[in-house]
């Protein structure tokens, strides 16, 4: 991942993710990739707890969460902000 494009209020970065992952599942899985998927989630999930960083600011809307369709791996977003209205109005 880097960074492409900085503002005081905002960063944009670009990521090697073919495609949102809403679109590659309904393509179609098997039931490995879909597991490994789920895999991922949860160990995401599992390292934010264990480092004490919220969980409530990982963006899983399936808007953007990404995949790489050769290699499975996803891409999340982060968005370490605490004013909602401010995350709210991500687009």
């Amino acid at each position: 991942m880097r960074l492409t494009k900085y503002t005081d209020r905002s960063a944009e970065f670009t990521a090697p993710a073919d495609m949102r992952l809403d679109s590659f599942l309904h393509l179609g899985t098997d039931e490995e990739t879909f597991f490994q998927i789920i895999a991922q989630l949860i160990n995401v999930v599992r390292w934010l707890n264990k480092e004490k960083i919220s969980v409530s600011q990982l963006e899983l809307n399936k808007e953007y969460v990404f995949i790489n369709q050769k290699t499975k791996e996803l891409y999340l977003l982060y968005v370490p902000v605490e004013n909602h209205s401010c995350k709210g109005s991500m687009k």
